[in-house]
This record gives C-alpha cells, sequence and structure tokens, in this order.
C-alpha cells in the first residue's frame, strides 16, 4: 500500500487527483513527537531550561526533522495542520500554558514563523 523512500512515504492512488504523500505528515509528526519526548526526557536531569535553549533546540532538532522533504511532498492544508498542531504541542510545553492557549500568543511569544510560511 505504501513505500518509504529517503524518508517520504509514497502511497498508492487509484483516482487520478489522489494524494500520494498523504501519509507523509503524520510519519512525519510522528517522528517529530517522538524527537520531542527524548529531548524532554533527555533533558529532565538539568531541570528547567531557559526559553531562548528551547527554541533554538525546536529549530534544530524538530524544525527540521517536520520540514523534511517538502520540496518533494508539497503544499496541503490537512498536512500543515497536522505540522501545525506538534509544533504548537512544543511550544505549549515550552511556555507551560494549557492546550487551549491561542496560537497566534505562542507563535508571538516564541518569536517563531509558523511552518506553513516556511513550506510555500
Amino acid at each position: 500500500d505504501y513505500y518509504k523512500y529517503l524518508g517520504n512515504i509514497i502511497d498508492t492512488t487509484k483516482l487520478v487527483n489522489g494524494d500520494i504523500f498523504k501519509e507523509n505528515a503524520n510519519y512525519l509528526c510522528d517522528k517529530a513527537r517522538k524527537a520531542i519526548f527524548s529531548f524532554f526526557r533527555k533533558t529532565k536531569s538539568f531541570g528547567t531550561l531557559p526559553p531562548d535553549l528551547l527554541v533554538q533546540a525546536y529549530r534544530t532538532l524538530i524544525q527540521p526533522i517536520l520540514l523534511y522533504g517538502s520540496d518533494v511532498w508539497g503544499f496541503s492544508k490537512t498536512m500543515c495542520d497536522s505540522i501545525d498542531k506538534v509544533c504548537l504541542f512544543f511550544m505549549r510545553c515550552i511556555l507551560r500554558v494549557k492546550s487551549f492557549t491561542s496560537k497566534l500568543m505562542c507563535f508571538g511569544e516564541m518569536g517563531i514563523i509558523p511552518l506553513v510560511f516556511l513550506l510555500k
């Protein structure tokens, strides 16, 4: 049903306008979540890290995973939404706010450009 080539999941389609990369965003989001939890587990012994260090960790560890191969799989509304959810999860963990805190507040406070604008 699918094939993994160079870190991108390619699905079979039966329709002409089908998306062959529809499962790729879910795969990358799962990999990014694993990296987030691994990062938190490995840095737990250091205590509370400063937010600027956590933003740098996001830009070097999490963002490349989420954007891997984006020049190949392109732009899709569902892909961007699932990628933004992972990004917002990490930012809300950094800021230690509730899960229903506004997206705009999180992006503005952290000074991070939403990944949707990096995909276009």
